[in-house]
């Protein structure tokens, strides 16, 4: 009996090694990809992309005002969502015409890995949720708080 529980164990101690290994290649991936990535050309250009990706969202308009902070290298991750690469964090106001006048909002913008200077994906937090502030947590440290405008 002694014999069969350890041969069990042995195969779960196994099997745990395997799902850590498997883990810790994924992430080694993702930083690999992260440190790949294309650097947008300069803070000015990550900033320009930014506006005129939430514009072409109809996310906020050009006469919205903005507070940028730099851009960062590292890897966001949710639930269901891993990305690796250059992001900006950042605050949208709205303007009256936008019917949310004096609301801040945070941004997160992530670039394309291989077009430093265009953006993929990007979002502007909505709702009583603080998705958006976690991911920039994610990238900038646990002490980032959104920029005040």
């Amino acid at each position: 009996m002694p014999r069969a529980r350890f041969s069990w164990l042995a195969a779960l101690g196994a099997m745990l090694l395997a799902a850590t290994a498997a883990r810790a290649s994924g992430v080694a991936e993702q930083f690999e990809a992260a440190h790949a990535a294309l650097r947008p050309a300069s803070e000015s250009a990550a900033q320009q992309a930014v506006v005129a990706y939430f514009a072409a969202q109809g996310a906020a308009g050009a006469a919205s005002g903005y507070a940028f902070n730099p851009v960062v290298n590292g890897i966001v991750r949710a639930a269901n969502l891993s990305e690796a690469g250059w992001f900006m964090c950042g605050n949208t106001s709205r303007t009256a015409a936008e019917g949310k006048a004096g609301r801040v909002l945070p941004f997160i913008a992530f670039f394309d890995p291989s077009k430093p200077d265009a953006i993929r994906d990007g979002s502007i937090e909505s709702g009583n949720f603080e998705l958006v502030s976690a991911w920039c947590r994610q990238l900038y440290g646990m002490t980032y708080l959104p920029l005040s405008q």
